[in-house]
This record gives structure tokens, C-alpha cells and sequence, in this order.
């Protein structure tokens, strides 16, 4: 006999990759379909403007109304340290950049984010945090298509 086996019966292949996919993007934010455009909130984009701001506010919008995506239409964005919440996805559109700033004051303390650890020196980081922070935040992601290099 020859037979082949089929995982699912004809008319339910469709409905699993559904689910997989629907459950995929709820991971990453708890409202997918809700987008919060950093634009609306004060950014520039044009690569001289500092940004944190319009960022932090962003994404403080975005978790308030239970999650979805911060969306980054193309250009540069110059930040100091921002802060990552649950059940929020930062999405980079092709030529968007996320660029952090020259400046070492426009990096927070990782003692502003109730980080704790090495002190400075001994793991080289000193005591301010990175670009973004994400402390104890849940169902986070970063997307994007990124830039090229000419």
C-alpha cells in the first residue's frame, strides 16, 4: 500500500498557520493592531533633534492603552537612554535609524532604572545604562528592515 501521511486534513492547513501566526504576534505585544507613530508625539527624524522625549512618550502612550507597536517612519533619530515597556514592539521602517546620541549626559543612570551591578569599572559599562533599557519587561520586540551600508 501507498500511502501518503497528512498531518492535517484538507481545509484545516490554513487554520493552523493562522493560529501559529496569531500567536506569534501576540507575543510580541498584547494589541498588535494598535500603533502609536513617533511623529505624532514630537519626533523629527532628521538626525540633529534629540528625541528621547518624543520617544519616551511614545512608548508611555503605547503601553498606557495595553500595548501595540511604536512606529518609526524613515530617518534618523538621535537618542540618549529610553526605557522599553511590556507588551511594546519598536518597528523600524527601512531607513529608519535609531542613533544614539554624542553626548554622554543624555544617558541615564542605571540607578534611574533600579538596575543594579557591577560598579564602575569593572565590567567597563560605568554606572550609566546603554540606549535602551528593558528592566523586567515583558512580551518586547524590536523590528525592522535596518539600513544598508553604502
Amino acid at each position: 500500500m501507498n500511502r501518503r501521511w497528512n498531518p492535517a486534513p484538507p481545509g484545516h492547513t490554513a487554520l493552523l498557520v493562522a493560529l501559529i501566526l496569531t500567536a506569534t504576534a501576540d507575543s510580541a505585544s498584547q494589541n498588535p493592531t494598535t500603533s502609536f507613530d513617533v511623529r505624532a508625539y514630537g519626533a523629527v527624524g532628521d538626525g540633529k533633534t534629540l528625541e528621547t522625549g518624543s520617544i519616551e512618550k511614545t512608548i508611555k502612550a503605547c503601553s498606557e492603552a495595553g500595548g501595540g507597536t511604536v512606529h518609526f517612519p524613515a530617518g534618523m533619530y538621535v537618542t540618549g537612554t529610553f526605557e522599553l515597556l511590556s507588551n511594546v514592539t519598536l518597528e523600524l521602517d527601512p531607513g529608519a535609524v535609531l542613533k544614539g546620541s554624542s553626548s554622554f549626559t543624555d544617558y541615564r543612570l542605571k540607578s534611574d532604572f533600579g538596575l543594579r551591578g557591577f560598579r564602575s569599572g569593572e565590567s567597563g559599562e560605568g554606572l550609566r545604562a546603554g540606549l535602551i533599557v528593558a528592566n523586567r519587561a515583558r512580551n518586547i520586540a524590536i523590528t525592522g528592515h535596518g539600513v544598508k551600508e553604502k
